[in-house]
């Protein structure tokens, strides 16, 4: 190739690669680019120190919260006892003293994180009261007019006894006589030994067979029942109410709700909240509510001998649920009050004078 014609091409390429106009537009897209990466790692490390530095909040109820709910059990018609106080209070969070109850006080065991937070459930209650079931199609109560079966157990123990008598029986004698004499001088003398000796050496033997009884008692684990399932019937031995029966869930968010929420799904999976109150029941399928708990006021006692950050509101509600139930005077009897507190006419008072 000729040295002119590669210049040429030279200067061809280089005249393709751009103008003064072109060299002066800057990159603008490269360098938005290189922003944004740089931009999105910043605020990933801002992410993950937040991310590392940030507690969550404990989700209530804490070991630090004491919680009551009020429940109550509803069989074919009849508000059944309140159920006893758990044989293991001592090392239950969520328990019951008797009194209609749940108390939540997870702070009051050694192991608390077995009842915060999401462990706080209608199910963890029953799965630590021994004898009581629950399910979403079966109701079983400790029922305190069964009484647990009683195992007696006899154990006999044959014992053998041995006699030994001794006996004397047998007798020996022996007797010695000696005489001596002369003539001129009779002398005599006369010896006589006796001896008696009694010995005895009898042995008998006897053995004798004695019989001990042990007796041990053992009451069985509480019966539960009565234990119903859905598709059961109720009857006159459960209750008034008859009909083809079902396990039914009513739940009231605090002691002054006007009405309730029927709980759909499983029972176990029920959260349980501070003044919460719940009635479970085996119902005909033509009942659609069920009666409030009977422990309604001694919720509201308890829920105002709280002192933690909601005693304000605790109190307000107690004050609302007295004024609701504060009972009213008869029209009657005010009649009455005002009649016999009413002054005397004037004009009778002069006809006295």
């Amino acid at each position: 190739m000729a040295r002119g014609s590669f210049s040429r091409t030279v200067a061809r390429a280089a005249a393709s690669g751009g103008s003064k106009g072109y060299k002066a537009k800057a990159p603008r897209g490269w360098y938005a680019m290189l922003s944004a990466i740089v931009l999105g790692g910043f605020a990933l490390i801002g992410y993950s120190r937040y991310e590392l530095n940030y507690v969550a909040p404990a989700t209530p109820p804490t070991a630090s919260d004491h919680w009551y709910a009020a429940l109550s059990f509803d069989v074919c018609g009849t508000i059944e006892p309140d159920i006893a106080a758990n044989t293991n209070i001592t090392t239950v969070g969520i328990r019951t003293f008797g009194n209609g109850i749940i108390d939540i006080d997870p702070g009051a065991v050694s192991k608390p994180s077995l009842f915060t937070g999401k462990h706080a459930t209608l199910g963890n209650f029953v799965a630590h009261y021994s004898g009581l079931v629950l399910s979403s199609t079966v109701l079983g109560l400790p029922n305190p007019k069964y009484k647990a079966p009683i195992v007696t157990t006899t154990t006999t123990t044959a014992a053998t006894t041995t006699t030994a008598v001794t006996t004397p029986t047998s007798k020996s004698q022996s007797t010695a006589t000696t005489t001596s004499g002369s003539k001129a001088k009779s002398t005599a003398s006369t010896t006589t030994a006796a001896a008696k000796s009694k010995s005895t050496a009898t042995t008998t033997s006897g053995s004798k067979a004695k019989s001990t009884a042990s007796t041990t008692t053992t009451t069985a684990a509480p019966i539960t029942k009565p234990l119903v399932s859905n598709g059961e019937s109720c009857n006159r031995s459960l209750g008034p109410d008859t009909g083809t029966g079902r396990v039914l869930l009513e739940v009231w968010p605090s002691p002054t709700a006007k009405k309730g929420k029927i709980y759909h799904g499983n029972p176990s999976n029920l959260a349980l909240k501070n003044g919460q109150m719940i009635t479970i029941g085996f119902v005909p399928k033509s009942v659609t509510s069920l009666p409030e708990p009977k422990s309604k006021a001694t919720l509201v006692n308890d829920l105002g001998g709280l002192t933690n950050s909601g005693l304000a509101a605790q109190n307000k509600l107690k004050k609302a649920l007295q004024a609701s139930t504060k009972p009213t005077k008869s029209p009657v009897s005010t009649t009455k009050t005002a009649s016999k507190a009413a002054p005397k006419p004037s004009g009778s008072k002069k006809k006295k004078s």
